[in-house]
């Protein structure tokens, strides 16, 4: 409810330690297709339905951050993931031995060995493996929604706390070349706070309360500054 726009051509990224990626329909889709590519159909408000895929999220970052010696703030972190601009070596994200490794770093490691790739070593080659694997996650996810409905999506709007990693929204714009939006941050908070107000007669609508969130919350156009 809070992604700050009414277009129905923008896909949503819910971005926090799991992700959420999707669009708004108004009836279910229930293919073979859509099985195939591992998406739901969860109910939304007013009949709606978010059709979305279950991504990994920023949980492979927070457990490499947690590893490392040092306690980089995140502006360190997303200087250290441009220096390791370099590195090809990338991994599936959802494979399941990243889900609960009780070492992130060697689990990055091992996939690498294991798929005949280049091992991360480095800190900035680590978090940069995660970051090209999760954008690249988020590309193909663009693809197969853009396949399942025939039809071509401009912009991502990213939501969640999530939404403020810049260099993952940034790579998000390379990988899709698609136009990026990123806020509000407490998204589900004021979701939760639009449903109360829509019931209250506040807003006419749900397109009367996203036109306030967008207007209300600082929204900010990502820029591929990588170029």
């Amino acid at each position: 409810m809070a992604v700050p726009t009414n277009s129905d051509d923008s896909i949503y990224l819910s971005s926090g330690t799991w992700s959420l990626m999707g669009i708004e329909r108004l009836i279910p889709d229930c293919t073979e297709k859509s099985r195939k590519h591992n998406f739901t159909n969860e109910g939304g408000y007013h009949h709606r339905y978010r059709y979305l895929k279950n991504i990994m999220g920023m949980w492979m970052m927070q457990n490499l951050r947690r590893e490392f010696k040092h306690k980089y703030t995140f502006e360190e972190l997303y200087e250290l993931a441009h220096i390791g601009r370099y590195f090809t070596s990338t991994v599936d994200v959802n494979d399941e031995s990243f889900l609960a490794p009780e070492s992130m770093i060697k689990a990055l490691q091992d996939y690498c060995e294991k798929t005949g790739q280049e091992k991360p070593e480095t800190e900035c080659e680590l978090l940069y493996c995660v970051y090209k694997s999760l954008a690249n996650c988020y590309a193909k996810t663009v693809a197969e929604i853009e396949e399942v409905t025939g039809r071509t999506y401009d912009t991502i709007h990213v939501v969640g706390g999530g939404c403020q990693d810049k260099f993952l929204d940034r790579l998000l714009v390379e990988t899709t070349g698609k136009e990026v939006y990123a806020g509000p941050v407490e998204a589900t908070a004021i979701g939760n706070i639009m449903a109360q107000m829509l019931r209250d007669k506040v807003f006419e609508d749900l397109k009367e309360a996203r036109q306030v969130v967008a207007k209300s919350f600082d929204v900010k156009r990502i820029e591929n500054t990588f170029e």
